[in-house]
């Protein structure tokens, strides 16, 4: 039975370009005031180099966004992008990998060598369609390999390979050292201080969740 989904994508070359055009007009804002300082006033050019920026920003913020339309069944998922669609069927698919930090991104590699990459970032995207999407592909997936339809392989995420818990480890020992330095000097409480913990916190629960999942997943495959 085919499933319909509906998310949004976030749009990484739109971004890229977008995130460098907005750095580049303060640094053209500032040519020009070393140039035309006498002629445009700095305070104008000042505002420019500020205002404009968040301007385009806001201007262009919806349209890094995109809808998807994705199809799922227990042989095959297709996509519609609106300019495009994309099918796949499992017994034609290597390998995929769910990544769930600070957004969600979905790589699907394709026997064919041919990657197909989704993300919704965070504070761009709805991560919760996405979310929901990803998880009933995934169940597909194991279905299909666990009715020897297909044999693809996922690949964990970061936050699940074996060299994370040490460097998180290692990081907060770091983090511990400097705040416990900035503590004597009468200076913890400050914007860097909680940044660096509520930081810090997230990567510890985005290793917690990471686990959590793949012990389902492995529990999963020894029930099936």
């Amino acid at each position: 039975m085919m499933e319909k989904y509906y998310f949004e994508q976030t749009d990484l070359k739109f971004l890229t370009v977008l995130v460098v055009i907005v750095l580049l007009i303060p640094v053209a804002a500032i040519l020009c005031l070393s140039i035309l300082s006498p002629m445009a006033g700095e305070g104008f050019l000042i505002f420019i180099a500020i205002g404009a920026p968040i301007l385009v920003f806001i201007l262009n913020k919806r349209k890094l966004t995109k809808q998807v339309e994705a199809c799922v069944d227990d042989t095959s998922v297709s996509f519609d992008f609106g300019d495009y669609t994309e099918q796949i069927d499992f017994e034609n698919l290597k390998s995929y990998q769910i990544e769930d930090y600070n957004g969600i991104t979905l790589r699907l590699q394709i026997l064919n060598r041919k990657k197909i990459e989704l993300t919704a970032s965070s504070g761009f995207s709805d991560l919760s369609q996405m979310k929901i999407f990803c998880k009933a592909l995934e169940q597909k997936i194991h279905l299909s390999n666990k009715n020897n339809l297909s044999n693809v392989t996922r690949i964990a995420s970061a936050f699940e390979t074996k060299w994370m818990l040490p460097l998180l480890i290692i990081l907060t020992v770091i983090i511990s050292i400097i705040l416990i330095n900035s503590f004597s000097k009468e200076k913890l409480f400050t914007v860097s201080f909680y940044t660096s913990i509520t930081g810090l916190a997230g990567l510890w629960l985005t290793w917690y969740r990471a686990r959590q999942k793949k012990q389902m997943h492995s529990l999963d495959i020894r029930n099936s």
